[in-house]
């Protein structure tokens, strides 16, 4: 993808999650991923951000190639390398079967998801991702649904992410307000700012 935007939007844009819920709710958000507080970790080179859903519903992208019915526990596990590798595990199975505490049963359906933000000049990036699933590989179906999925989404965050850079380049004043979603954007710029 390419983006007229530098890559620290997009950055803010991949560890913000609660954007989801309101961005993406025809696509991978759920109105749970707003109020879900995420664990930020520091690890070498950058930060690892989890958040575990509880008895929550799949997306909406992925309910028609889901492996199983009704409510399901969810995972997303990002792996952030400054200044802009992004290694994503997510993922969904039956409600109380134990994913949480590392039993993952055969209708288990995992993503595996990695991206990296090139700066092509200080105001435009090339986005480079791949994104794979575990489930149902024997056909082309799901890895279609999937991709449209993922396009879909990144279409909705990019459309955002250069209306945000027009109005940063506008000239007029801007002063950031951090709220308690914001823990890893903060410490992932500060991280930044270091190198």
């Amino acid at each position: 993808l390419h983006y007229h935007a530098p890559y620290t939007l997009i950055v803010a844009n991949l560890l913000d999650s609660p954007h989801l819920t309101y961005v993406h709710s025809t696509t991978i958000g759920t109105p749970s991923t707003a109020t879900t507080r995420a664990q930020v970790e520091p690890m070498e080179g950058g930060l690892k951000i989890t958040r575990r859903y509880y008895n929550d519903q799949i997306q909406a992208n992925r309910s028609s190639i889901a492996t199983f019915q009704g409510p399901a526990d969810r995972w997303q596990i990002y792996e952030w390398f400054a200044p802009s590798f992004v290694r994503l595990h997510t993922g969904s199975a039956p409600a109380g079967t134990g994913a949480h505490e590392g039993r993952l049963v055969p209708e288990a359906m995992q993503y595996r998801h990695c991206s990296v933000q090139t700066p092509e000049t200080p105001t435009s990036t090339h986005y480079w991702f791949t994104h794979a699933a575990n489930f149902k590989t024997e056909t082309s179906e799901v890895i279609d649904v999937v991709f449209d999925g993922v396009s879909r989404a990144f279409k909705e965050d990019k459309d955002i992410i250069e209306v945000q850079q027009k109005a940063l380049q506008s000239g007029r004043p801007f002063q950031p307000m951090n709220i308690a979603h914001d823990q890893a954007l903060v410490l992932a710029r500060r991280l930044i700012q270091r190198l």
